[in-house]
């Protein structure tokens, strides 16, 4: 297996976008080492099950430490450590994604497909295909929430938008209505 790298020194394949925010607002703090990792899975399943440690420790490499603000957590640090339940087996790597100063209701977890599962209380859903879909969204937040607003109150903004917006992108159309097909 090849090491993979931590996504502030290797941002790819996450957006230009998201790289550019990730450099802006990202930084990175201390988080458990693979030889701790192991030896938890050991305690908590008896056995050692190889996939899930090859995907903690990727998703360790890639994203432990890593801390950013998040538009809808607040400051979140990302430190997936593994959970393990041993009445059914169930591996998951909880602590994936946590707000700074944890509220004990709200969770970030992560499973060894790299499903991110979001929680409220014992409920616990499909949020994202992966942290780094996650990361994307944080920062098309951070961008949308950086973004004029414009009033419809003042006609001119109305208008003075499309046309800055075709002037910028001439190949920019119009669309009268929406197709359903």
């Amino acid at each position: 297996m090849h090491a993979v790298a931590h996504v502030l020194d290797s941002p790819a394949p996450l957006s230009v976008r998201a790289g550019a925010f990730l450099a802006e607002h990202a930084g990175r703090v201390a988080g458990p080492d693979d030889d701790e990792c192991r030896a938890e899975m050991r305690a908590a399943l008896g056995y050692c099950d190889e996939q899930a440690l090859a995907a903690l420790r990727s998703a360790q490499q890639r994203y432990s430490g890593l801390t950013h603000p998040g538009p809808l957590l607040g400051r979140i640090v990302f430190g997936p450590v593994l959970e393990a339940d041993t009445g059914t087996g169930r591996v998951e790597f909880w602590y994936a994604i946590m707000n700074e100063h944890p509220d004990g209701v709200s969770s970030g977890s992560l499973l060894p497909d790299g499903t991110v599962l979001f929680g409220l209380l014992d409920v616990d859903l499909p949020a994202f295909p992966s942290l780094d879909h996650f990361v994307e969204c944080d920062a098309l937040l951070d961008f949308a929430h950086r973004q004029e607003l414009l009033s419809a109150e003042h006609p001119e903004s109305v208008t003075d938008h499309p046309a800055e917006l075709r002037r910028r992108h001439p190949s920019l159309r119009r669309l009268e209505r929406g197709c359903r097909t």
